[in-house]
């Protein structure tokens, strides 16, 4: 699954030379694992991820809104449409809105994506 998310990061010209890029697999990774919706990010994901990493909470979410914002406006609109259908706009979205975005991806898409 690992995999399938970081595909996913590239496509939408997130790459590993960005800080957040490791923060924002390891939460797509937790909302992919955890049942329902990403409702508490910031109380359920991020302090798990910095324990991790030994850094604050308020790194990893800074980290991953950067890497967003810089790599936002470059986005593909193809890819856009495949992984965000229900984006209307090309506004970058928020880091729940993007890590929940994924997230749906993939659990509608398993089966193809399990087999890349």
């Amino acid at each position: 699954m690992e995999l399938a998310v970081c595909k996913v990061l590239h496509n939408l010209g997130m790459l590993p030379k960005y800080t957040g890029y490791k923060y924002l697999v390891e939460a797509v990774l937790m909302g992919v694992e955890k049942e329902g919706n990403l409702e508490h990010i910031t109380k359920d994901v991020y302090p798990v991820i910095a324990g991790q990493h030994q850094v604050s909470v308020w790194m990893v979410e800074s980290d991953i809104r950067s890497m967003i914002e810089r790599c936002w406006k470059n986005v593909n609109p193809e890819w856009l449409s495949t992984y965000f259908p229900q984006m209307k706009e090309k506004n970058r979205p928020t880091n729940t809105q993007l890590i929940e975005g994924i997230v749906l991806y993939l659990r509608e898409n398993k089966e193809n994506v399990s087999e890349e």
